[in-house]
């Protein structure tokens, strides 16, 4: 206040203060985020405005599941699909982050949540320091003398260095840690991410120090650990223990450094814990695991449990077959949600040890399990279950149950001797989602499908299983499918496939196209019949599909996993795929894994009149036509560059074009007289339609590409991918084990 403002004029201001500060929080929440962005830079109150917003810090990008609705400001940068990866702006650096977060706090920012990662390339010591400044920011007082410091309530570090410095700092910030997320450690290190490792002796001493602490009794005033020379994920989890109510760890197992401070955790209610792999730390043993489930039975709060372990090596089927994972007797029972992810190949029996009794059962995933007709019997008994998430479903002959009984009933991999009666198979009845990756269309038409199911999740619709036999003709298999596809166009159920993480697949989410696969599924001869039927009940169920729910806005049924689609087929020609481009006119991703009739040059036809397509994947060459590609482009690398060009030029947002050869050789162990073996001519003109193709690939980066992205449009200035690849046969042993 100036000296020439008498008490008057001075009140009269603050009066103006007040109201203006009323007016910019309303208009607050009213404007969209750039007009915000605008705000905050108009005036102090409206940048003092903009910051008493801020509740959460994620301070890089990468982080999954980002609330809506994030600040525009250094400190929050979310991205919400991998593919913006390729268009994210420079890294904030990060003193300008330090001096941001000092600043907002000390204009009224009151976080409770911060994230923060190690960024690719960044040293530990960089970090290190980086960590320490923002902890400093963090603890200062807020604009008024009687405002206190945020305290912060939810954590999550990534591959930050846990040194004694760092924890005392990090302390001082959370005096009472109700969530805890921690990534990339490795807890046979004393800080967690590098370093020295810890000893048995190291161990020792730290638990007996925290159990001395702990039996002395007295309250730990703010910013005071009772592990002050400390160090590492325990001292974390020691600090956050008696207020910690969910704990995510993403590290190597060390049972001497995570057992007795996890079982401090006596308020803790959600714990997921995924197993990382090392030249040190190996997949956990039979002993390890029953260890892991007694220490986890203690905890009497404990309401949710996700256990997931890093996937089998290819051609492996889970653990060993010995290994069988039981809770202990009378344990557990409290838990409403249940998710195990590669720990184990076959339910078996311990299914029903897992899911009873347990009545307040409301979520269960179990992955990759593929569950039989009694499993899933046990599974409908669960009367509270309203999310079901399972690789898949099938049915083994009456004769393979009674010879093995349940372990071995659970553990065939045959189908059916007769055809499924309609809703033969149960299913709980409050269930409202159920998530699969891939299922038989005449399991799916049997199941009894409950009024109460909302959601249904699918990446793959099978008219047969791989390499097993099937009961029926050809014609029954395609009615089945045709059935399968009607029912979820009628209940408007479908809403796409769950990500590769939800599905235990690898770590990213990343949500697959809906893919249609009929497994050499040919219609016979003697009738008339067009892929275009299947095609117009496929169209239709992703449109219903794709409606929004009931009050959304109009542009939520253009859901982008609605748009995608992945065809596995026997052969379709130019008419099958105009029947595509006139009934999915919506469709941005297309995969055609299919012989393509008559040739490839008259059946791509039909795609260059496609205006949304923006991914297209073909297979040159499938069903062993390399022959019939060289034919029909002249033998020359010219005459596909001429094709494709047409194609590129002729969908005007196509800015992916990639082409998938398989590859093709001879082995020595191959038989004679298997069918599916290659012979030395098939190789070489692979091999001669691989080379056609990958000069076509360069000549096109060299020559259409540039021209394409000068021309006015939706493309100008992108980036167009055209690729070609090959993928050996362990790629589809992988796609069709899982």
């Amino acid at each position: 206040m100036s000296s020439g403002r008498g008490p008057a004029q001075a009140q009269a201001a603050r009066a103006a203060d007040r109201l203006l500060c009323q007016v910019l929080e309303v208009l607050w929440r009213e404007l969209p985020a750039p007009d915000r962005a605008s705000l905050r830079l108009s005036c102090k109150s409206g940048l003092s405005l903009a910051d008493r917003q801020i509740d959460r810090l994620w301070l890089d990008p990468g982080w999954v599941r980002a609330p809506e609705g994030a600040a525009d400001s250094p400190c929050y940068m979310e991205w919400a699909c991998p593919q913006s990866a390729l268009h994210r702006p420079p890294a904030v650096p990060r003193a300008k982050q330090a001096r941001y977060v000092a600043a907002a706090v000390s204009r009224g920012a009151r976080p409770h949540e911060l994230r923060l990662r190690q960024r690719p390339g960044e040293e530990s010591a960089e970090l290190v320091k980086f960590t320490l400044r923002l902890f400093k920011g963090l603890s200062r007082p807020g604009p008024s003398a009687s405002a206190a410091a945020p305290s912060l309530t939810h954590l999550g570090l990534e591959a930050v260095p846990l040194n004694g410095s760092v924890l005392a700092a990090l302390t001082a910030c959370t005096p009472q840690l109700l969530s805890l997320r921690l990534h990339g450690y490795d807890l046979h290190r004393k800080n967690g991410v590098a370093g020295p490792f810890v000893t048995v002796a190291d161990g020792a001493a730290s638990a007996a120090a925290a159990g001395a602490a702990g039996a002395s009794g007295g309250s730990r005033r703010r910013g005071q650990s009772s592990n002050a020379g400390a160090a590492g994920v325990p001292a974390l989890l020691r600090h956050g223990a008696p207020s910690l109510r969910e704990l995510a760890l993403q590290c190597t197992y060390n049972p001497d450094q995570l057992s007795q401070p996890l079982g401090l955790c006596s308020r803790l209610e959600r714990f997921s814990m995924e197993w990382a792999i090392s030249e040190w730390a190996r997949r956990p043993s039979e002993s390890e695991h029953a260890g892991f489930l007694s220490l986890l039975a203690g905890l009497p709060s404990l309401r949710s449990l996700e256990l997931r372990l890093p996937p089998p090596p290819l051609g492996s089927h889970g653990l060993a077959p010995e290994l069988e994972l039981e809770p202990p007797d009378g344990s557990l029972r409290g838990l409403t949600c249940l998710k195990l992810i590669h720990a184990f190949p076959e339910m078996r029996p311990s299914l029903a040890r897992w899911l009873g009794p347990r009545p307040q059962l409301v979520v269960l995933h179990l992955l990759p399990c593929v569950l039989d007709q009694s499993q899933l019997q046990v599974i409908s008994e669960v009367a509270g279950l309203t999310e079901l998430v399972t690789c898949s479903l099938k049915v083994a002959p009456p004769a393979a149950q009674r010879e093995g009984g349940g372990a071995a009933g659970s553990s065939a991999a045959t189908s059916p001797a007769g055809p499924l009666l309609p809703s033969s198979l149960p299913l709980p009845p409050r269930l409202r989602r159920l998530g699969l990756w891939h299922v038989t269309a005449a399991v799916l038409n049997a199941l009894a499908l409950p009024p109460s199911l909302e959601q249904v999740h699918l990446h793959e619709l099978r008219a047969i299983e791989y390499s097993q036999p099937a009961p029926g003709s050809d014609k029954d298999r395609i009615d089945a499918v045709v059935l399968a596809l009607e029912l979820l166009a009628k209940s408007g159920q479908y809403v796409g496939a769950l990500t590769d993480r939800e599905m235990g697949v690898r770590a990213r989410d990343y949500r697959r196209p809906f893919k249609l696969n009929m497994n050499w599924t040919e219609p016979p001869a003697e009738i008339d019949f067009e892929w275009t039927s299947v095609i117009e009940v496929l169209a239709r169920m992703l449109r219903c599909g794709a409606r929004p729910p009931q009050g959304a806005p109009a542009p939520a049924a253009c859901l982008g996993h609605l748009q995608r689609l992945h065809l596995s087929l026997l052969a379709v020609d130019d008419y099958d795929l105009t029947s595509i481009r006139e009934k999915m006119p919506q469709l941005e991703h297309l995969e055609l894994q299919c012989v393509l009739l008559p040739d490839f040059t008259y059946a791509i036809g039909p795609l260059k009149l496609m205006r949304q397509l923006r991914t297209l994947v073909l297979h040159p060459g499938f069903g062993r036509t390399w022959a019939e590609w060289l034919q029909a482009a002249g033998g020359d690398s010219e005459s596909f560059q001429a094709e494709f060009s047409d194609l590129l030029t002729g969908c005007e947002r196509l800015t992916r074009l990639q082409l998938l050869l398989m590859d093709v050789c001879v082995y020595e162990d191959d038989d004679a007289d298997d069918s599916s073996a290659f012979d030395e001519d098939q190789v070489e003109v692979a091999d001669e339609l691989a080379d056609e193709v990958h000069d076509m690939v360069y000549a096109m980066r060299r020559d259409v590409v540039p021209r394409l992205q000068q021309e006015p449009g939706p493309r100008q200035g992108a980036e167009i991918w055209v690729h070609a690849f090959e993928q050996g046969e362990e790629f589809w042993r992988k796609e069709e084990s899982f």
